[in-house]
Parts: C-alpha cells; structure tokens; sequence
C-alpha cells in the first residue's frame, strides 16, 4: 500500500496543466503515423488510478483521470483524428484499445454516458482500417468472416472480447450481433481443456489441442477477464463457470510449488519445464518454458499480470442488480457493503474449489428485511 501512495502520488504530479497523462512530450502527442503506446500507456496509467480511487474515495485521483479523459477524447475523436489509421500497426497500437475498460469504469463510477460513447467510438474506428490480422482478430471486417479461425496475438484477441461486448450491448447494433455470435464461435475453437484460451505467442488458425498449442499467461488473464465482462453483460452463468476453472485451474496452475515464480508458457499436457520447448522428436531452446519471477528474457509481462489474477477475480465474486446482489464467482472471501443505509457483512465460508459446500454468513449493524 506504501508503494501504490507513491506511485500515485507521481503519476498525479506528472500530469500537464491541460490534464494530460502520458509518455509523450507536447509536440509527439496525437499525431502519430506508425506504432506508438499512446492509448496503451494511458490504459495502464487509468487502470491503476481507478482502482486506487476506487479503495481510497480520493476525489482528486478521479478528477486527474478524467480530464486526462478529457484530452484524449478531444484529440482522438469522429472528425478530428482516428487513432488506428495508421501506416503499420503493432501490438502497442491495438494494446490501447483496452481504454475502453477505462471508459466502462468511468461510467460505472460516474453515471456520465460520454464514457460509454466513446468506448463505442474506439471499436468503431478500430474495425474501420484492417492493415493485417496480427494484432486485430477481433476487427468488424474480420468477425464477419464467420468460418476464418482466429490467427492474431492471443492476448490482443482475448481482451478484445471485450472491447466488441461492450459496443455490442451498449448499442444493441445489428451488424454486431452477427460479429459477437462469430466470436464467440471462434473463441470456443481456441479452448483447451484446463479452460485456457490457447496462443503462445499466436492462435494461428490452429484449433486447441493440450499437446500442441500452448497457452501463455497473460492470454489467460485477459481471457478470464472477458469472461467475467460476459457474465456482467449477460447474466449467463456459463461465463462464470468457465472463469473458475481457468483461475482455479490453468492459472494456478502457472505457479511453482513455492509461488515464487511462474512460468511464462505452458501446454495442458506439460511434463517438463526446463527453458526449452518440446514436441514429439523436437527439442528448441526457448526461455518461455521455465519457471521464472521476471521473464526478463523473453518480455516482462507475465509476470506483472500475475499481480492482476485475484484481485480483478475478487473484484468480480460479487455482482449488483438494482439493489439486490448475486454471488458469481465462488471462493472464500468476505464481502462488505450498504445496502438501504444499513451495512451489511456476507462472508462466503468454504474450501471451494477443493469442497462443493458453501456456506453465506451474513451480518448487519441492525435489523432490516429487504
């Protein structure tokens, strides 16, 4: 918790008097031609001061995030410039299509609809320029290609679920229905039996198989994420079912005996972890099979996504319609809230996922019938 007042406390004191939080100096900013990180890196930066808001009710962390908002919104815009029309597009590009988790948040946060509208915005001008399928499974042009498997980056892919549910529920448009049934067709081709969506680096058009296609950890986060987004979206507990076995199973299962260190990649049907990839008859050199606490050598991603498993899990357990409450996601934890003026105390006793039985204890500071 020291570290985090630290971080925040510099990102506050970074940010331009016009309310702009980035990695670019003035004369670099909203004007780029090629890859750059800079809805990535503004992504990453709300995401935590979100959340920090969120924990602390800091009303000036809130204010900073949305006049950086601000200044995005009236520089990357219908009219003025679109962010991904550019010459090339790499990962760092279509990375920042994950603002619109910002803008969800923001909205949730707020009640203000010009979050939800430009979310919406950024997955229309994202679909409106498909240089390649790298880094852009998930573009309009490309869903409607019903019978194309998924080939791209799979962590772009598996965030990107999200990005398109979104749109898709906030407009009730109906050229994205036919877009969200083709995802979700081609989703449920990438799923391995652990509940992972497979892709290490890339899906490739392959179909899952726990011997051949492995998965990474970073898709899986994202993956269950998007899940728990479906669920939200949806009602359909299916969602809910799929982001418990993926957390209790894949994911833990990344983890050395200790939890000191995780491994960047692995196949369902892993026997072996010793920086080298195996199949059938061929063994290569390759640093993403091992366990390590930094991934240095490959890329450091892993590893700090990591950090993000339970704590987007815990913060999806519990889920709210008008002022009744759904428990979605099973674990022991404790929940605590008001409801009606009155604070309220739900702890989820059990050995789930090891036990079936669950048990609610539920508290209030005084006697009330909802």
């Amino acid at each position: 918790m020291e570290q985090s007042h630290k971080i925040v406390a510099n990102l506050l004191s970074s940010q331009d008097k016009d309310g702009y939080i980035g990695i670019y100096k003035p004369n670099l900013r909203y004007q780029h031609d090629g890859s750059n990180g800079e809805l990535w890196a503004q992504t990453t930066a709300f995401r935590s001061l979100l959340g920090y808001y969120e924990l602390t009710n800091k009303e000036e962390v809130l204010v900073a995030v949305e006049k950086g908002m601000e200044v995005t919104m009236n520089s990357y815009n219908k009219g003025i410039k679109n962010p991904f029309e550019l010459a090339n597009a790499f990962g760092g590009v279509t990375h920042g299509l994950m603002l619109t988790d910002v803008c969800e948040t923001l909205h949730r946060i707020t009640g203000k609809q010009v979050y939800q509208d430009y979310a919406v915005y950024l997955y229309e001008a994202f679909s409106t320029f498909s240089i390649n399928r790298a880094f852009n499974d998930l573009r309009y042009p490309f869903l409607m290609q019903k019978d194309a498997p998924f080939e791209g980056h799979a962590v772009h892919t598996y965030e990107h679920v999200r990005t398109l549910a979104n749109a898709y529920y906030q407009t009730s448009y109906p050229e994205l229905d036919s877009a969200m049934d083709n995802a979700l067709i081609k989703l449920h081709r990438c799923i391995l039996p652990s509940g992972a969506g497979h892709g290490n680096e890339w899906i490739a058009g392959l179909p899952a198989d726990p011997t051949t296609t492995a998965t990474e950890y970073c898709t899986m986060v994202e993956l269950r994420n998007s899940l728990t987004s479906l669920l939200q979206k949806t009602g359909d507990i299916q969602y809910a079912d799929h982001a418990e076995k993926l957390t209790y199973n894949a994911m833990m299962g990344f983890r050395n005996p200790e939890g000191t260190a995780i491994t960047y990649g692995k196949h369902d049907n892993a026997y072996v972890l010793d920086g080298k990839h195996h199949e059938f008859e061929k063994v290569n050199l390759d640093p993403r099979y091992k366990y390590s606490p930094t991934h240095s050598d490959p890329a450091v991603c892993c590893v700090p996504n990591y950090t993000r498993n339970y704590t987007y899990f815990l913060d999806n357990m519990w889920m709210r319609k008008g002022n009744g409450l759904a428990s979605v996601l099973y674990g022991p934890s404790e929940l605590k809230i008001e409801i009606d003026g009155i604070n309220v105390t739900i702890e989820q006793e059990t050995n789930y996922p090891f036990q079936d039985e669950i048990r609610f204890r539920v508290q209030a500071d005084q006697p009330h019938r909802i």
